[in-house]
């Protein structure tokens, strides 16, 4: 996984090291996958304080 996570920061010409990107992907993953869920409502019906849900810390 490293190298290709190093491959992605060479496309870049960044000096980036892999554990930083790394952590970028296991934060954006799930973000992505609650907004997409959001987005196509399969949120409906399972939670009803939406609102709340989102702004929790």
């Amino acid at each position: 996984m490293r190298a290709d996570l190093r491959a992605l920061i060479d496309q870049q010409s960044s000096e980036l090291p892999e554990e930083v990107l790394d952590r970028v992907f296991l934060g954006w993953t799930p973000l992505f996958g609650l907004v997409t869920f959001e987005i196509f409502g399969r949120l409906d019906g399972t939670i009803e304080a939406v609102a709340d849900y989102f702004h929790h810390p």
